[in-house]
């Protein structure tokens, strides 16, 4: 790996931790949030986006953090967030899948007790 490759890869590195950190905080702190009251707004089934009563084949990256951030993003988005885009958006998807991964075992640990 050259240099700017090794740069690159840190950096993504330390947006991951920052994010995941940043999340994990926010879910802890805002547990019981009017969001989760609300739910997340994709189909669970089919994976699109309902906003005003209207569906969409797919929703922002937005929309999949603030599902994420609850541990409520559907499997099927989950399996297709990323798949298209630059490097950039790629390292947003993998963020948000981790943030979505993280939230659901804490949840799970939570219920275990």
């Amino acid at each position: 790996m050259c240099d700017i490759d090794k740069e690159i890869f840190m950096k993504k590195k330390l947006l991951i931790g920052a994010i995941l950190f940043i999340g994990s905080c926010t879910v802890t702190t805002f547990g019981a949030s009017a969001y989760l009251l609300k739910g997340c707004n994709y189909n669970q089934v089919t994976g699109n986006y309902i906003k005003d009563g209207k569906e969409y084949a797919f929703g922002a990256m937005e929309d999949a953090m603030a599902c994420a951030m609850y541990g409520m993003l559907p499997q099927i988005v989950t399996d297709r967030l990323g798949i298209f885009g630059d490097v950039e958006s790629n390292m947003t998807a993998t963020t948000i899948k981790l943030i979505d991964s993280n939230v659901r075992k804490s949840k799970e640990r939570v219920a275990n007790k």
